[in-house]
């Protein structure tokens, strides 16, 4: 009774974490992690896919493979070779841009108006720097363009994924405890 009580809460747990929520102030309804860059923290507009299944902005992650040659996410070895297109990314991006306006999320209406981002556009936080900026210093800092309400959004993003990592683990150990306990019977 204990063990299906416990399943009931995780199962009601990660519904409640997979459920987008509604309202608030992006519009009525949140955009998928995957529309966003993980080192612009903006919209991606040339969207690339790293080994590891992240994706990200490509002139972004080319510039921080050169700076520092990990994975922006993972921190593994990272090379620009190893970077592909992300085709269901962009044309899950072009299908927002053809719904009616009223329809679109404010962030992609934001995002169609914009040019595509250029090398000299990324700061520190972006990949890139100066040369005579990467030869004095190494450090790494945010974009100062980033608006603190995205940095908010992104991280509650992070917390919440985190937290579906977490749930599923335990979930997984608690299947696997049920098998092992209904296998010596």
């Amino acid at each position: 009774a204990s063990f299906k009580r416990l399943q009931y809460v995780a199962r009601k747990a990660m519904d409640d974490f997979l459920d987008p929520p509604t309202g608030g102030q992006d519009g009525g309804f949140p955009l998928s992690d995957g529309f966003y860059c993980p080192i612009t923290f903006n919209i991606i507009h040339s969207p690339v896919i790293d080994p590891d299944g992240n994706s990200y902005e490509q002139i972004a992650v080319e510039n921080w493979i050169r700076l520092h040659g990990t994975s922006p996410v993972t921190r593994n070895a990272l090379t620009i070779e190893r970077l592909y297109p992300n085709h269901a990314i962009r044309r899950l991006l072009e299908a927002e841009k053809q719904k009616p306006e009223d329809q679109i999320h404010p962030d992609i209406l934001k995002w169609k108006e914009e040019p595509e981002p250029k090398a000299s556009d990324l700061e520190y936080g972006g990949g890139m720097v100066s040369d005579t900026a990467a030869h004095a210093s190494s450090t790494v800092s945010q974009p100062s363009s980033v608006p603190e309400e995205r940095m908010r959004r992104y991280r509650r993003r992070l917390a919440r994924r985190q937290l579906i990592y977490n749930l599923t683990g335990i979930v997984i150990c608690f299947i696997l405890l049920k098998f092992v306990h209904s296998a010596r019977k």
